[in-house]
């Protein structure tokens, strides 16, 4: 006759059951804590367990759906002030200043260039 092991099946799956709820908790805070955008598919993958063992779990569908909307309220647009016509001119003026500055760089390192060309081809020349 065969030995009644029900008792620790049924232990056996309370733990798994128990893993299983602790993984999806601690995702669920890593995904908070990262600011990734919370949804089941992103903290099944973190937990490393099927969205189905989380859309069986009522209560926390319920959470992820309380976290969702919460993280859509923060997520307002910025909106920067109208930039004032002097700001502009500012802005154009320093980019003026910038392209300047570069073309300058550049006509140096151009004649660097030559220089050091019109130097090794001297030697040739001989």
């Amino acid at each position: 006759m065969r030995a009644d092991n029900s008792e620790h099946l049924r232990a056996a799956a309370t733990r798994r059951s128990q893993d299983v709820r602790q993984r999806i908790h601690d995702a669920l805070q890593s995904v908070v804590r990262t600011g990734t955008n919370i949804s089941v598919t992103a903290i099944a993958t973190e937990a490393g367990v099927s969205r189905q063992s989380i859309y069986n779990q009522k209560d926390v569908c319920a959470e992820i759906q309380r976290l969702r909307h919460q993280q859509h309220k923060r997520v307002a647009p910025i909106t920067a002030p109208p930039s004032s016509d002097a700001s502009w001119q500012a802005r154009v003026q320093t980019l003026n200043d910038r392209v300047r500055r570069v073309e300058d760089e550049n006509r140096a390192l151009r004649a660097r260039l030559q220089q050091i060309l019109g130097q090794q081809r001297e030697p040739n020349e001989h």
